[in-house]
Formats: C-alpha cells, sequence, structure tokens
C-alpha cells in the first residue's frame, strides 16, 4: 500500500514509507525570539543599574561630608566677645554736648554712655554755647568698668579796658569794682553789663557794655565837670 503501513507476520504494523517530521510551530510576532532577546537583556541589567545607582548615592553622601569636615577644621575659632564699659556725665549746667575722642555722641548731658572700649585712654569734652568747653581723659578696664564724670563749665568771659578822665570809681552791674579800675575783667558773654563812672566834681556817667567771649575791649571816658555846659554824650568806643 503506498504511503501506508503493512502488517508484519508478528501482527505489527510496519511503515512502507519514511515518516516526515513537522517543524514546531513559528513564534507569534515579528522578528519572533530575536526581537525578545535585547527586552530580556535589558531587564537583566535593571538590578545591576539600581545597585550601581544607590552605591554611587551613598560616595556622593561620604564625599561631601568629608568636605563639611574639612571645611569646618579650617574655620577659624569664633573671636572672643570683646568686654565694653561705660561712662555716666553730668554737667554744670545740663544740656552740654559730649565729644570723646573727637566724636559727637547724639545725646547730651546728663547721660549714660556705653560700649566703650576697655584699656583705652578716652578724651572726653563737653561744650555749650556761653562757656568754656570742659575737657577730661578717663580709662575704663576690666577691674573698673564703670565711672563717672562730673563737670562744672565755667561761663566764658571778656576783660573791658577802661580808661576815664578824671580817674573815677567804677560800679559794674550795681557793685563796686573793688579791683583795678582800669582793667575790669571776668565779664559774662551774651548778656548787657552795666557801667557807672563817677568822680567828685564831676558828672557821673552810665555805659551799657556788652562783649564777646574772650574780647577784650577798651573805653576811653572823659567826665563832664559839675556846672559847666554838658558836652553832647561821649560814646565809648566800642561800647555798643
Amino acid at each position: 500500500m503506498s504511503g501506508g503501513a503493512t502488517v508484519s507476520q508478528s501482527g505489527v504494523p510496519t511503515s512502507t514509507s519514511p515518516t516526515t517530521l513537522s517543524s514546531p510551530p513559528p513564534l507569534a510576532g515579528k522578528g519572533g525570539v530575536a526581537a525578545l532577546i535585547p527586552a530580556a537583556s535589558a531587564l537583566a541589567l535593571v538590578p545591576g543599574f539600581l545597585y550601581m545607582q544607590g552605591q554611587l548615592s551613598e560616595r556622593h553622601a561620604e564625599f561631601m561630608t568629608m568636605v563639611h569636615d574639612a571645611q569646618a577644621s579650617r574655620q577659624e575659632p569664633p573671636a572672643p566677645v570683646e568686654a565694653k564699659g561705660s561712662l555716666e556725665i553730668t554737667s554744670k549746667p545740663e544740656g552740654c554736648a559730649i565729644w570723646v575722642n573727637g566724636e559727637r555722641h547724639p545725646v547730651a548731658t546728663p547721660a549714660k554712655l556705653r560700649e566703650l572700649p576697655l584699656g583705652r585712654e578716652l578724651h572726653i569734652k563737653l561744650t555749650k554755647d556761653g562757656y568754656k568747653p570742659y575737657r577730661t581723659a578717663v580709662k575704663l578696664s576690666d577691674e573698673v568698668r564703670f565711672k563717672e564724670v562730673v563737670a562744672d563749665l565755667d561761663r566764658l568771659t571778656a576783660t573791658v579796658v577802661l580808661w576815664v578822665d578824671p580817674p573815677a570809681s567804677v560800679f559794674v552791674d550795681g557793685k563796686l569794682w573793688k579791683g583795678n579800675r582800669t582793667r575790669i575783667e571776668g565779664l559774662t558773654v551774651g548778656e548787657g553789663h552795666r557801667f557807672v563812672l563817677s568822680a567828685p566834681g564831676h558828672a557821673p556817667k552810665t555805659l551799657m557794655v556788652n562783649v564777646e567771649p574772650g574780647e577784650m575791649k577798651t573805653l576811653s571816658v572823659r567826665l563832664p565837670k559839675l556846672g559847666a555846659q554838658s558836652p553832647a554824650e561821649e560814646r565809648a568806643e566800642g561800647a555798643q
């Protein structure tokens, strides 16, 4: 029988033609097995990539810690806080401007100055119109961090040189001048002073004198005799 099977004498069928083996069906999809190889390889690399990424993160953290520690070790220790002192300044009169080492402070007397350096000489000056400047020097230290400055300012004065013919008694602001009658010293400034000049047998004369700080003013006056015709009122040079 062509292409079929025959029965042998033992009753076992035998093939009369060679059996053809069929190939397995091809894998579905484009490219078959070849298409799956890259994807499988990529999946196999994922765990290794994640591991390497973790290792890099740890190394980076360790490196940044080392950098921070190195910077901290190079930093200089903080400077110690400098100790300071203070001054309490009062004056007569009040309201004087305060100068420390040539720099004017924004406050006037009475005042307390804080945050002043220790171990250095502090030159203090107080000023007020119509008064002589007051100056002193103080030094604060760790042992003495506080001091008081009490100032009594002197009024600025002026001098009047007085020439009177004939020589006369001099009354200044109602008081007899007992010093040198030709030199009237210690006159306060900023106010007028009343001079009355009198001599026996002569008519008295009254002058109002204004002076500037530190000024020396000269006055020449002639007193008229009593009973004589009164000349025009004489004005002392620079009296007004």
